[in-house]
Protein backbone atom coordinates (compact mmCIF):
# COMPACT_ATOMS: atom_id res chain seq x y z
CA UNK A 1 0.00 0.00 0.00
CA UNK A 2 3.08 2.26 0.56
CA UNK A 3 4.24 1.74 -3.12
CA UNK A 4 0.90 2.74 -4.85
CA UNK A 5 0.49 6.02 -1.92
CA UNK A 6 3.75 6.46 -3.76
CA UNK A 7 3.28 6.48 -6.73
CA UNK A 8 0.00 8.42 -6.61
CA UNK A 9 2.26 11.30 -4.55
CA UNK A 10 5.42 10.92 -7.23
CA UNK A 11 2.75 11.51 -9.99
CA UNK A 12 0.73 14.79 -8.46
CA UNK A 13 4.33 16.09 -7.61
CA UNK A 14 5.55 15.21 -11.35
CA UNK A 15 2.31 17.21 -12.66
CA UNK A 16 3.12 20.00 -11.21
CA UNK A 17 6.76 20.68 -12.21
CA UNK A 18 5.68 20.77 -15.51
CA UNK A 19 3.62 23.99 -14.58
CA UNK A 20 6.18 26.93 -13.87
CA UNK A 21 4.02 29.02 -12.37
CA UNK A 22 3.72 25.99 -9.28
CA UNK A 23 6.07 25.79 -6.52
CA UNK A 24 7.83 22.41 -5.90
CA UNK A 25 6.23 22.16 -2.68
CA UNK A 26 2.61 22.40 -3.09
CA UNK A 27 -0.51 21.45 -5.12
CA UNK A 28 -3.23 24.41 -6.26
CA UNK A 29 -6.27 22.85 -7.09
CA UNK A 30 -7.87 26.51 -7.64
CA UNK A 31 -11.54 24.51 -8.12
CA UNK A 32 -11.29 23.22 -4.40
CA UNK A 33 -8.63 25.37 -2.93
CA UNK A 34 -5.07 24.83 -1.87
CA UNK A 35 -3.95 22.00 -0.56
CA UNK A 36 -0.08 22.36 0.95
CA UNK A 37 2.16 19.17 0.80
CA UNK A 38 5.43 21.11 1.63
CA UNK A 39 8.42 18.98 1.96
CA UNK A 40 6.33 16.11 4.22
CA UNK A 41 6.88 12.78 2.81
CA UNK A 42 4.19 10.76 1.21
CA UNK A 43 3.23 8.95 4.27
CA UNK A 44 2.82 12.40 6.27
CA UNK A 45 0.75 13.31 2.84
CA UNK A 46 -1.44 10.64 3.28
CA UNK A 47 -2.18 10.29 6.72
CA UNK A 48 -2.96 14.26 7.57
CA UNK A 49 -6.52 15.61 6.67
CA UNK A 50 -4.95 17.09 3.38
CA UNK A 51 -5.30 13.41 1.01
CA UNK A 52 -8.68 13.24 2.39
CA UNK A 53 -10.03 16.81 2.22
CA UNK A 54 -8.97 16.93 -1.34
CA UNK A 55 -10.20 13.51 -2.78
CA UNK A 56 -13.99 14.59 -0.97
CA UNK A 57 -13.75 17.56 -3.24
CA UNK A 58 -12.52 16.26 -6.35
CA UNK A 59 -15.33 13.42 -5.98
CA UNK A 60 -18.10 15.74 -5.33
CA UNK A 61 -17.21 17.79 -8.46
CA UNK A 62 -17.18 14.70 -10.16
CA UNK A 63 -20.74 13.94 -8.88
CA UNK A 64 -21.88 17.08 -10.31
CA UNK A 65 -20.52 16.07 -13.42
CA UNK A 66 -22.21 13.35 -13.94
CA UNK A 67 -25.19 14.40 -13.12
CA UNK A 68 -25.26 17.04 -15.20
CA UNK A 69 -24.49 14.52 -18.24
CA UNK A 70 -27.45 12.35 -17.50
CA UNK A 71 -29.45 15.57 -17.13
CA UNK A 72 -28.74 16.24 -20.55
CA UNK A 73 -28.93 12.75 -22.01
CA UNK A 74 -32.21 12.54 -20.62
CA UNK A 75 -33.57 15.58 -22.00
CA UNK A 76 -32.05 14.40 -25.04
CA UNK A 77 -33.83 11.15 -25.21
CA UNK A 78 -37.41 12.70 -25.70
CA UNK A 79 -40.51 11.08 -24.80
CA UNK A 80 -40.72 7.22 -25.44
CA UNK A 81 -43.55 5.61 -28.19
CA UNK A 82 -47.07 5.07 -25.96
CA UNK A 83 -46.85 1.00 -25.29
CA UNK A 84 -49.31 0.10 -28.12
CA UNK A 85 -46.83 0.76 -30.62
CA UNK A 86 -46.68 -1.45 -33.76
CA UNK A 87 -43.84 -3.65 -33.63
CA UNK A 88 -41.62 -2.47 -36.85
CA UNK A 89 -38.67 -3.99 -38.39
CA UNK A 90 -36.34 -2.79 -40.98
CA UNK A 91 -37.64 -3.09 -44.39
CA UNK A 92 -37.27 -2.04 -47.98
CA UNK A 93 -38.83 -1.76 -51.37
CA UNK A 94 -37.51 -2.54 -54.94
CA UNK A 95 -39.56 -0.89 -57.42
CA UNK A 96 -38.50 -1.63 -60.96
CA UNK A 97 -40.55 -0.85 -64.75
CA UNK A 98 -39.61 -2.62 -67.12
CA UNK A 99 -37.04 -4.49 -65.33
CA UNK A 100 -35.37 -0.97 -64.62
CA UNK A 101 -35.32 0.77 -61.05
CA UNK A 102 -38.20 3.07 -60.81
CA UNK A 103 -36.63 6.22 -58.86
CA UNK A 104 -38.98 8.54 -56.68
CA UNK A 105 -41.73 6.53 -56.44
CA UNK A 106 -43.87 6.93 -53.37
CA UNK A 107 -44.45 3.55 -51.50
CA UNK A 108 -47.60 3.12 -48.76
CA UNK A 109 -47.77 0.43 -46.05
CA UNK A 110 -51.68 -0.18 -44.39
CA UNK A 111 -50.91 -2.51 -42.07
CA UNK A 112 -53.92 -4.55 -40.61
CA UNK A 113 -52.87 -4.20 -37.07
CA UNK A 114 -53.07 -0.43 -37.00
CA UNK A 115 -56.01 0.35 -39.85
CA UNK A 116 -56.34 4.47 -39.97
CA UNK A 117 -53.62 5.17 -37.47
CA UNK A 118 -50.36 4.66 -38.88
CA UNK A 119 -48.49 5.74 -41.98
CA UNK A 120 -45.39 3.72 -43.27
CA UNK A 121 -43.83 5.06 -46.43
CA UNK A 122 -40.47 4.96 -48.27
CA UNK A 123 -39.25 6.99 -51.07
CA UNK A 124 -37.56 5.08 -53.69
CA UNK A 125 -33.85 6.15 -54.94
CA UNK A 126 -32.48 6.18 -57.98
CA UNK A 127 -31.61 2.61 -57.46
CA UNK A 128 -35.28 2.32 -56.92
CA UNK A 129 -34.69 1.16 -53.28
CA UNK A 130 -37.58 2.30 -50.86
CA UNK A 131 -36.60 1.71 -46.76
CA UNK A 132 -40.03 2.34 -44.47
CA UNK A 133 -40.07 4.38 -41.74
CA UNK A 134 -43.69 4.26 -39.96
CA UNK A 135 -44.95 7.68 -38.29
CA UNK A 136 -47.28 6.40 -35.07
CA UNK A 137 -48.90 9.52 -33.26
CA UNK A 138 -46.12 11.88 -34.48
CA UNK A 139 -43.73 9.61 -33.28
CA UNK A 140 -41.20 8.21 -35.58
CA UNK A 141 -40.38 4.33 -36.20
CA UNK A 142 -37.77 2.89 -38.10
CA UNK A 143 -38.68 -0.15 -40.44
CA UNK A 144 -42.27 -1.22 -41.40
CA UNK A 145 -45.08 -2.60 -38.78
CA UNK A 146 -44.63 -7.04 -38.09
CA UNK A 147 -47.50 -8.48 -39.74
CA UNK A 148 -49.89 -8.47 -42.87
CA UNK A 149 -49.74 -4.81 -44.57
CA UNK A 150 -51.48 -3.72 -47.65
CA UNK A 151 -49.33 -1.97 -50.31
CA UNK A 152 -49.85 0.41 -53.28
CA UNK A 153 -47.48 2.92 -54.99
CA UNK A 154 -47.69 5.98 -55.93
CA UNK A 155 -45.68 7.59 -59.31
CA UNK A 156 -46.59 11.54 -59.69
CA UNK A 157 -46.61 12.05 -63.71
CA UNK A 158 -45.30 15.77 -64.35
CA UNK A 159 -46.31 17.15 -67.67
CA UNK A 160 -43.11 19.43 -69.03
CA UNK A 161 -43.38 22.96 -68.82
CA UNK A 162 -43.40 24.79 -72.20
CA UNK A 163 -42.32 28.19 -70.51
CA UNK A 164 -39.51 28.88 -68.45
CA UNK A 165 -39.36 30.13 -64.80
CA UNK A 166 -38.85 33.69 -65.66
CA UNK A 167 -41.73 33.29 -68.13
CA UNK A 168 -43.87 32.09 -65.55
CA UNK A 169 -43.14 34.56 -62.98
CA UNK A 170 -43.73 37.70 -65.36
CA UNK A 171 -47.30 35.69 -66.00
CA UNK A 172 -50.65 37.84 -65.05
CA UNK A 173 -53.06 36.03 -62.49
CA UNK A 174 -55.42 34.68 -65.24
CA UNK A 175 -52.86 34.11 -67.59
CA UNK A 176 -51.18 32.02 -64.84
CA UNK A 177 -53.86 29.70 -64.15
CA UNK A 178 -54.88 29.63 -68.26
CA UNK A 179 -51.46 27.95 -68.65
CA UNK A 180 -51.50 25.56 -65.03
CA UNK A 181 -55.40 24.45 -66.67
CA UNK A 182 -52.97 23.14 -70.15
CA UNK A 183 -50.63 21.37 -68.01
CA UNK A 184 -53.04 20.15 -66.11
CA UNK A 185 -54.67 18.29 -69.45
CA UNK A 186 -50.84 17.28 -70.89
CA UNK A 187 -50.90 15.68 -67.79
CA UNK A 188 -53.71 13.58 -67.71
CA UNK A 189 -53.39 12.76 -71.53
CA UNK A 190 -49.90 11.26 -70.32
CA UNK A 191 -49.95 7.10 -69.59
CA UNK A 192 -49.37 6.20 -66.35
CA UNK A 193 -46.06 4.91 -65.06
CA UNK A 194 -47.80 2.84 -62.28
CA UNK A 195 -51.09 0.80 -63.72
CA UNK A 196 -54.13 2.80 -61.25
CA UNK A 197 -54.90 -0.39 -59.15
CA UNK A 198 -51.96 -0.36 -57.49
CA UNK A 199 -51.68 3.40 -56.69
CA UNK A 200 -54.61 3.14 -53.78
CA UNK A 201 -55.22 1.08 -51.29
CA UNK A 202 -58.75 0.93 -52.22
CA UNK A 203 -57.74 -0.64 -55.41
CA UNK A 204 -54.39 -2.78 -54.76
CA UNK A 205 -54.70 -6.31 -53.85
CA UNK A 206 -51.02 -6.31 -53.35
CA UNK A 207 -49.61 -7.62 -49.74
CA UNK A 208 -46.81 -8.24 -48.07
CA UNK A 209 -46.05 -10.22 -44.31
CA UNK A 210 -43.63 -8.44 -42.79
CA UNK A 211 -41.27 -10.20 -40.31
CA UNK A 212 -37.80 -10.26 -38.86
CA UNK A 213 -36.31 -12.39 -41.89
CA UNK A 214 -37.96 -10.86 -44.59
CA UNK A 215 -36.67 -7.75 -45.47
CA UNK A 216 -37.73 -6.53 -48.78
CA UNK A 217 -40.49 -6.20 -51.01
CA UNK A 218 -40.00 -6.47 -55.17
CA UNK A 219 -42.27 -4.80 -57.37
CA UNK A 220 -42.22 -5.09 -60.85
CA UNK A 221 -45.07 -2.50 -61.49
CA UNK A 222 -45.96 -3.72 -64.60
CA UNK A 223 -46.84 -6.88 -63.47
CA UNK A 224 -50.19 -5.38 -62.33
CA UNK A 225 -52.97 -3.74 -64.76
Amino acid sequence: MHSLKYIVYKFARKFNRKNQNFPQSWLDFSSYGVYHINSCGSDNFFNSNIFPSMMYNFFQRKTFCLLGIALVLSFGCGPRPPADSPKTVAFSVLVTKDGEPLAEANVFFVPDSHPGSVVCTGLTDSNGVAKMNTDYRSFKLKGAPVGNNKVYVVKEVDALHTKTQEERSAMGYAEGQKYDAERQQRRAAMPLIVPKSLTSETTSELTVEVAAGAEQLIIEVDEYK
